[in-house]
């Protein structure tokens, strides 16, 4: 439908919506469904409202990650609970691993973890929280180190 005839449309419904007509009415007349009618129907500014309140939609925290801090929350003593709105605004600007450094990819669920470490909420990549089962991010650290360590002197000989 080109634009003409989505304005010719839009004006035609405007006007028997004007006379009074019902949306099944004027549905019926023009042989348009109701979900048409509703679009044609609305005026500009319900358009430009709907438009902003869409732009807010779009800015809240990904539910993704609305729902990992929400399941985290769960699990923990009620003085430990985030606020899912102050974390994702935290790691909004730059979403990293907190062990690898990682670009991490927030929308998507299955690319991250969320860690209590010392009381407070980490980001990890999938990968880096399949190896900490049951560390904390300390103890993980620590054992990378000894690791690392063991291999430069393994390897220097």
């Amino acid at each position: 439908m080109t634009r003409t005839q989505s304005e010719e449309l839009r004006s035609k419904v405007t006007a028997l919506k004007a006379q009074g007509m019902t949306k099944r009415a004027v549905c019926e007349t023009l042989g348009i469904s109701g979900n048409q009618w509703d679009h044609y129907s609305r005026t500009p500014e319900q358009v430009a409202a709907r438009r902003v309140r869409r732009d807010v939609w779009h800015a809240k925290v990904p539910s993704v990650l609305a729902c990992k801090v929400a399941r985290f929350n769960r699990r923990v003593k009620p003085s430990q609970v985030i606020d899912a709105r102050a974390f994702e605004a935290s790691v909004r600007e730059c979403p990293t691993c907190y062990l690898t450094g990682r670009p991490v990819n927030l929308c998507d669920r299955k690319a991250y973890e969320l860690v209590s470490d010392a009381g407070a909420l980490r980001l990890v990549c999938a990968r880096a929280a399949g190896c900490l089962e049951g560390m904390t991010c300390d103890e993980l650290i620590a054992l990378s180190k000894e690791i690392a360590a063991q291999h430069v002197t393994r390897d220097a000989f």
